[in-house]
């Protein structure tokens, strides 16, 4: 927390320079997102739950809910546990379309700061998941780059290629690129296994043994350990990664996330194209909306 109130200021002042800096060279437009703080908003709390043998395609695909409050947050996911469901809590400094700051927003380091503008922001820009929420993963793959490439480039302007807000922000990308490989590899696995015909005790059994051999992994590769991992935590962190190959090679064929900014807003506009009506859309639409989608960003790549 702010100490005095100019250190509020400067710390409110710093998320402005980094919007005004995204919209002036990255092209993000100001959206709803970041306009008011009154110090009440510690941070968001997430929830999302399944049962034990499901595993969904992506946040959207189980049961969701948002918290401003711990408290409540806690309660209701200590509930969804007593009814067996997997249970996945994590908290969230900002959420596309909320116009409060939190402070838990405020405390974070520069890179984090500049990231988490960028990626929310973006969402505002595309914003495909108000009219077909199954475009969520690609939505968050676009966001990704906006953010972490975004906070780059701005963290090495604003502070140098010496400075640790830029080596935080190259360490993140690194990061991101060894997290993305393993949740993939992992779910895919995952997936299959509940896929098997075999009594359910067996798949709870080995489902255990696989994410114990997942949580080792990944606490070895990132360096820090990691906590337990269930179905409602990969289908999170899949929503995240699932798409980070393809858009990462958008990004490297640009070389500027400003023009991948520009390519990625192109394609959301092919949705508004192809779907007409969005209230009696049909699952072959929605598919078909994703694969035109798909089709786009791998032709601009071999382009």
């Amino acid at each position: 927390m702010a100490k005095t109130k100019g250190d509020l200021e400067e710390k409110l002042k710093e998320i402005e320079r980094i919007e005004e800096w995204g919209e002036s060279k990255l092209g993000l437009p100001k959206s709803n997102n970041f306009r008011s703080y009154d110090g009440k908003l510690m941070t968001y709390h997430l929830v999302y739950y399944t049962h034990p043998l499901r595993l969904p395609t992506y946040y959207w695909d189980m049961g969701r809910k948002n918290f401003e409050e711990e408290k409540n947050a806690i309660k209701f996911k200590r509930e969804a546990e007593s009814k067996g469901y997997d249970v996945h809590y994590r908290t969230s400094e900002a959420l596309a379309g909320k116009p409060e700051i939190s402070n838990y927003l405020l405390e974070k380091s520069m890179a984090r700061k500049a990231y988490t503008v960028f990626h929310e922001n973006m969402h505002n820009h595309i914003w495909m998941t108000n009219k077909i929420k199954q475009l969520v993963d690609l939505e968050e793959a676009c966001a990704n780059i906006a953010g972490y490439y975004g906070a780059k480039e701005y963290t090495l302007e604003m502070f140098g290629k010496d400075s640790t807000e830029y080596e935080e922000s190259t360490w993140g990308i690194k990061e991101k690129i060894k997290k993305d490989r393993l949740v993939i590899k992992y779910y895919q696995k995952l997936d299959n296994l509940l896929k098997l015909k075999i009594p359910e005790n067996q798949k709870l059994l080995r489902k255990e043994k696989l994410l114990a051999e997942f949580v080792n992994k990944k606490s070895i590769l990132l360096g820090y350990e990691v906590s337990p991992q269930n179905n409602a935590s990969f289908a999170s962190d899949i929503t995240y990664s699932r798409y980070m190959p393809l858009v990462r090679k958008v990004y490297h064929k640009t070389r500027r996330t400003k023009k991948a900014i520009q390519v990625f807003k192109t394609m959301s506009e092919i949705v508004d194209v192809h779907v007409k009506s969005y209230d009696k859309i049909s699952k072959s639409q929605t598919d078909d909306a994703k694969e035109l989608c798909l089709m786009y960003l791998e032709s601009y790549i071999d382009s």
